[in-house]
């Protein structure tokens, strides 16, 4: 058995770098709201915020995120051609290496925190169907009033005078 390369290949290393980024733009819009608050209670709530909930808010539009495997759970369909959105996933086990490095860059050192972090694939519930719901709308559409454009009153009246 193959042993899987521990390497980021190059999509991955790409989506990493532009959540980095939102990150960044997500933690510097929680401070702003945080220091912008009117009331200590609403400076605590933006305190106590996560990064991921700041994206997924502010960035992804809001709505309701679940993993495939929490969608399937639920019975629901993704979407074909359905993009993923990326938000940080739990912290790996340990601790970050080289991160007191003295050596290194205040942005290094903010880059070597995010490694730490492993990637979360999101579907929003946009991009998911339940079967229940399609095969409903498959039995509307197939229905022989439709497929012979006679309308309802109309075809009710021809059995009755049957």
């Amino acid at each position: 058995m193959e042993r899987k390369n521990n390497k980021l290949n190059s999509k991955t290393q790409e989506k990493r770098q532009v959540l980095i980024s939102l990150s960044i733009e997500a933690r510097a819009l929680r401070e702003e709201k945080k220091h912008t608050a009117n009331t200590i209670e609403e400076a605590a709530f933006w305190e106590s915020r996560t990064i991921n909930y700041m994206l997924l808010r502010f960035f992804y539009g809001g709505g309701r995120f679940q993993t495939f495997k929490e969608w399937k759970t639920d019975g629901a369909v993704i979407k074909k051609g359905a993009k993923a959105i990326v938000i940080w996933g739990q912290p790996k086990k340990g601790t970050p290496k080289d991160i007191d490095d003295t050596n290194l860059s205040e942005e290094e050192k903010e880059l070597k925190k995010y490694e730490f972090f492993p990637l979360c694939y999101l579907f929003s519930e946009k991009d998911v169907v339940f079967p229940s719901a399609k095969e409903k709308e498959v039995k509307e559409e197939n229905t022989p009033d439709k497929e012979k454009g006679i309308p309802a009153e109309i075809d009710n009246e021809l059995i009755n005078t049957l």
